[in-house]
């Protein structure tokens, strides 16, 4: 130790000492400091208040997180299974916008319109009962009278005054798919009894909807794909 480091060392323990000293006069004097009841108790509340503040807010913090994670899980899930989309949309339908999903017509610079529709394929046993043709609007029935009644519709719109159709999606579940030439459509997947499975599409500007009435034996979806494969228009000039 060199002799400036050594006058510092000693500048510093006389200087410690000084202040000892004070503190000790200090104490002789005033006695020792103790805080009042009524400071110990005011101080332990703001302690209290600040400690269930800290722990109010970590909860949260905590909460947040796990919130974060779970939209994060759910959002991925969204956009990569078929399920998960399908029944989310199903409920904003059901709960938000009443039980019907509304398919509109826009408007159209062809000049031909549909005036019926041909199916060149129809489910085994099942017979022609009604063909309601119009320019722009119609529908064909196909009915099986056997055990358990059931009814095959195909409805067209091409008009856009008639300007929406509504399905009922409160009592399916909705998923979608293509057709056989890539056409997207919306499939209903009835999931009560009474109720009907549908399929929706949109071709030339024609609105179609096809269902099948009051049946869950499971052969009607995969009809329906092949009915709707199978839908030819009939069209003519404006």
């Amino acid at each position: 130790m060199n002799g400036s480091d050594k006058i510092l060392k000693q500048a510093l323990h006389a200087i410690f000492l000084d202040w000892q000293r004070e503190y000790d006069d200090y104490i002789r004097i005033n006695g020792e400091i103790v805080p009042s009841d009524a400071f110990s108790k005011k101080m332990n509340q703001s302690i209290r208040r600040f400690e269930s503040k800290q722990t109010v807010f970590s909860g949260i913090k905590r909460v947040a997180a796990v919130f974060v994670i779970i939209i994060t899980g759910y959002l991925m899930l969204f956009l990569i299974n078929d399920d998960v989309r399908a029944n989310t949309i199903q409920f904003i339908r059901t709960h938000l916008l009443g039980g019907f999903t509304s398919y509109e017509i826009v408007n159209s610079n062809s000049k031909m319109i549909t005036t019926g529709v041909h199916l060149n394929y129809v489910t085994n046993g099942f017979t022609l009962t009604e063909n309601v043709s119009n320019r722009g609007f119609g529908h064909v029935t196909y009915t099986k009278s056997s055990k358990k009644w059931c009814e095959i519709e195909l409805t067209y719109m091409d008009d856009t005054q008639k300007t929406n159709n509504g399905i009922d999606n409160e009592h399916s579940i909705r998923k979608t798919a293509r057709l056989s030439d890539g056409t997207p459509c919306d499939i209903y997947i009835c999931n009560e009894e009474g109720f009907n499975s549908f399929i929706v599409w949109k071709k030339d500007n024609t609105l179609l909807t096809l269902s099948i009435h009051d049946y869950l034996e499971g052969w009607e979806i995969d009809e329906l794909y092949k009915i709707a494969n199978n839908v030819e228009l009939i069209r003519e000039e404006k």
